[in-house]
């Protein structure tokens, strides 16, 4: 991406932005913004993006919202390739974070031997899914909670079962569908105590009837087995081999010749044993319970299942004999999935334990976050393996570990966030999160545009240049781009020193129609690096360096000092304000500096030249720093304003008595005896207000005449210009 071409309209307080980003020499790009020019509502407006959101005015919701954001090409930039790094977001976790607690190479060879147990696996449950009449999905997890306890390991479940299917001397359950048996209706009636009355007065009678009987034996041979073997002698044609069985029963020894006949022989002993009275009534005692609209389809299967009731005493063993039973009756699928489980599992040993051992790439980011970033905690992963083996999301440890002398101990995530930490060190929590996103599309090679909100507010001095150090970083890094949106003026000319340049930093302002993007004035020292080479060829920046120049007297020398006392008298009305010439100002800028220059007119009163200076500053188009503008405007407005209460007040002894903060001590008096005068009054406060920190400003700090606008400025000095 070479180019960002941004059209916004009604857009979260934004009435009109059109502008372009240029990447094509570097891939990011500061913004200064004061408050309320267009910062939250322009990370808003790509935040909405980001999430598909259409565009939005929440003040003026009739208004037609436009978003157009595209790269050079005409190419609308996808909603993937935005990320939003606001201030603070306790919600944002990053979806990406498993991708850097795994090595790639461990997890392409886990790929590789579990794609060949998944093919195995997928043959069986397949076949499973007719037996039990389950999904495949809910086999792996019921299946693996059945035997294991445990929803995860399915794989370990069916080789535990493996001995148990081999030995083959279960009941065959194969055709007992465990779906009809155990649903979220009935596992609660099948453990509640009711139920397991009456169940127990059913099996009692059952296993009575069981004992005297010739044909079944207790716990040997029941109704299930002798369906097995009649089932099986028809698949292996026995009797059409002229074959026959001897079979005790009731009546004595029988000999059966056909299936028919064997088939015959078991329902006659079943029917024996189901119909007694006893078991009759017991049987009643379990319909009564069954018999609810919700339960209707478990009561129509035990009735034509009544063989499997005694089974459900223990419903934990019933399950597993059921899943014992449906992996014999597919013992060609289960038998080529243990063996490629086997032949896997010394690898997968191996490749778990360098899983549990290997350091990745998350350890790098969480190192180098703890060594630039002050926070009182620690970050640990609970389930390492799991993520890497597993691909499941992780789980974080917090440690809180802020005393050298005192133990460490492990704190809820919600804790810090609500109770625990400072604004400064939740931000610095938050950024760890945004940390781990920025990494995973680095590693992805995501081509991602990152909207930055005042990202470094509430940090101290430490944390913000860690951040900046950050940042300087992820702008070396293909693919991505950055637009830092900031209203700290003093971050904003670090972004620039460090790494952004001068060319990537623009300033907003914030126009009556519409919001503009203009290159950045002043972000270094203007005194230093223009006001200087034309103190004598433009009398606009001459007067606004004023300030500056007494300012550096200060510094160097006292407030005693004549050539500061003259300067005062420049940036407040005294008697001899009206006399002090160019050649004056000239002389007094040249003993500070020594260039031994000189302005075109020096017998020129400094307050005549104001007057002119002032009518450039009231011809200026909107936007812009217009830094010198303000200035002179600010001294203008505070020399009228005196002037004119010095006239009205008409005091001179009480006038002379002032001897510091004279704006302030003036108003005091007029407001004394014009009480009345309240108009007046609210427009001398507004002096007070805006005007101080623009005329006493110094050559570091004058981010307050930057973040007002001078079309403030204009309407002041109209306003007290038409006092006098």
């Amino acid at each position: 991406m070479k180019k960002l071409k941004i059209e916004l309209e009604n857009c979260y307080g934004i009435r009109k932005l059109k502008t372009q980003i240029d990447f094509s020499e570097r891939n990011v790009c500061a913004i200064y913004a004061p408050n309320g020019a267009m910062k939250t509502s322009f990370a808003k407006t790509f935040k909405d993006m980001s999430a598909d959101i259409p565009p939005i005015d929440l003040i003026y919701r009739e208004a037609t919202s436009v978003r157009n954001i595209k790269d050079e090409k005409g190419n609308d930039i996808p909603k993937e390739s935005v990320f939003v790094i606001l201030p603070i977001d306790k919600t944002f976790k990053s979806q990406k974070t498993s991708r850097l607690l795994a090595n790639q190479k461990i997890m392409d060879r886990h790929t590789e031997i579990y794609d060949r147990i998944d093919a195995k696996t997928g043959a069986l449950t397949k076949k499973l899914a007719v037996n039990s009449g389950m999904k495949r999905d809910d086999i792996l997890f019921t299946l693996a909670d059945d035997v294991t306890h445990d929803k995860k390991l399915f794989l370990v479940s069916l080789v535990q079962l493996h001995p148990r299917v081999l030995e083959d001397k279960a009941a065959d359950f194969r055709d007992i569908v465990y779906k009809k048996i155990f649903t979220e209706r009935t596992i609660p009636l099948l453990d509640s105590p009711e139920f397991k009355a009456k169940l127990s007065e059913y099996i009692e009678r059952y296993d009575s009837l069981t004992s005297t009987s010739t044909f079944f034996k207790r716990g040997i041979f029941n109704h299930t087995n002798a369906t097995t073997v009649a089932k099986n002698l028809k698949t292996n044609k026995f009797f059409k081999a002229d074959h026959s069985v001897f079979i005790n029963t009731k009546n004595g020894r029988v000999e059966v010749k056909t299936e028919k006949e064997l088939e015959a022989t078991i329902q006659v002993e079943m029917d024996s044993i189901l119909g007694d009275e006893k078991l009759a009534d017991a049987w009643n005692g379990i319909d009564k319970k069954i018999s609810t609209d919700e339960l209707r389809e478990f009561r129509e299967y035990l009735v034509n299942n009544k063989s499997i009731i005694p089974e459900l005493e223990n419903a934990a063993r019933f399950k597993q004999k059921l899943w014992v039973s449906y992996l014999s009756a597919n013992l060609t699928e289960y038998e080529d999935f243990c063996a490629i489980y086997e032949q896997s599992k010394i690898q997968l040993t191996e490749i778990i334990k360098e899983a549990e051992n290997d350091r990745t790439k998350w350890d790098a980011v969480i190192e180098k976050y703890n060594e630039r970033f002050f926070v009182p905690f620690r970050v640990e992963v609970d389930n390492q393996t799991d993520v890497i083996l597993r691909r499941e999301a992780p789980t974080f440890k917090y440690v809180y570990a802020r005393e050298g002398d005192r133990p460490s101990v492990p704190i809820e995530e919600t804790a810090l966030w609500d109770k625990i930490l400072s604004n400064g060190e939740i931000r610095a929590m938050y950024l760890l999160n945004v940390i781990y996103e920025i990494k995973a599309r680095e590693n992805d090679n995501l081509e991602t545009v990152f909207i930055i909100d005042d990202i470094a507010d509430s940090f101290d001095y430490k944390n913000k240049y860690a951040i900046i150090e950050y940042l300087m970083e992820i702008s070396k890094v293909p693919n991505f781009y950055q637009i830092i949106l900031t209203h700290n003026f003093d971050f904003f000319r670090t972004l620039e020193s460090r790494f952004v340049g001068y060319k990537q930093c623009l300033m907003a302002y914030r126009l009556d129609k519409e919001v503009v993007l203009k290159q950045a004035e002043a972000i270094k020292n203007p005194f230093a690096r223009d006001w200087k080479k034309n103190f004598f060829t433009s009398p606009l920046k001459r007067i606004a360096s004023i300030p500056f120049i007494r300012n550096m007297i200060e510094f160097t020398k006292d407030e005693h000092d004549p050539d500061y006392v003259r300067l005062t008298s420049l940036l407040h009305w005294k008697t001899d304000t009206a006399d002090i010439t160019d050649g004056e100002l000239a002389a007094i800028y040249n003993r500070m500096f020594s260039p031994g220059g000189a302005p075109p007119n020096p017998d020129v009163k400094v307050i005549d030249l104001l007057e002119t200076q002032i009518k450039t500053c009231m011809k200026a188009p909107e936007g812009g720093a217009h830094l010198e503008n303000k200035i002179v405007l600010s001294i203008a407005i505070r020399l009228k304003a005196e002037q004119f209460m010095i006239s009205k007040i008409n005091d001179e002894p009480a006038i002379k008595g002032i001897t510091s903060k004279q704006t302030t001590a003036l108003f005091e008096l007029f407001k004394s005896k014009f009480p009345s005068e309240i108009k007046v009054q609210d427009c001398l406060e507004k002096v007070i207000l805006m005007t101080p920190e623009n005329i006493h400003l110094n050559s570091f700090m004058y981010e307050p005449i930057l973040d007002l606008s001078d079309d403030h400025l204009k309407k002041l000095y109209t306003e007290i210009s038409s006092l006098t």
